[in-house]
């Protein structure tokens, strides 16, 4: 799978991302997608397996703090890389099937070490036919 629209932001002792997209359940499954490129690399990852991951939350900021935070948090605990997504966007909670497998380091290869998502300099708007997410992670 070929790297998502996004652009990287340096920031000091961190690394952030921009991500463009038509709608916004796009701009979540993109987000995911950079999030896990900048993690390894998508090219390295492969769909084997889904895993269905609901997160809620009171805004739409909340939300993707929450969602990135899941999924640092499945690679953290279990290992888990995903390279594609299938997600449904209502209101504030995501409901995704992640398609991926886990981390071997026979084959994978961090690239960042990200810590946490962070509220620093978040931001999410929607601008005439697109939304655009900046967020910033700990690494």
């Amino acid at each position: 799978m070929k790297s998502p629209p996004y652009k990287t932001i340096e920031h000091t002792a961190d690394i952030g991302i921009e991500v463009v997209s038509e709608n916004l359940p796009d701009l979540f499954r993109q987000t995911a997608l950079a999030f896990f490129d900048l993690l390894v690399g998508l090219n390295s990852i492969d769909l084997r397996e889904p895993v269905t991951i609901t997160v809620e939350a009171a805004d739409l900021e909340e939300l993707m703090v929450s969602w990135l935070g899941e999924l640092l948090y499945l690679f953290d605990t279990d290992g888990w890389l995903f390279g594609d997504f299938q997600l449904e966007l209502k209101d504030t909670k995501i409901t995704a099937t992640a398609i991926g497998e886990v981390f071997d380091p026979q084959k994978h290869q961090v690239q960042y070490y990200i810590k946490a998502v962070t509220y620093h300099m978040l931001e999410i708007r929607r601008e005439k036919d697109h939304w655009i997410a900046r967020i910033i992670f700990d690494i």
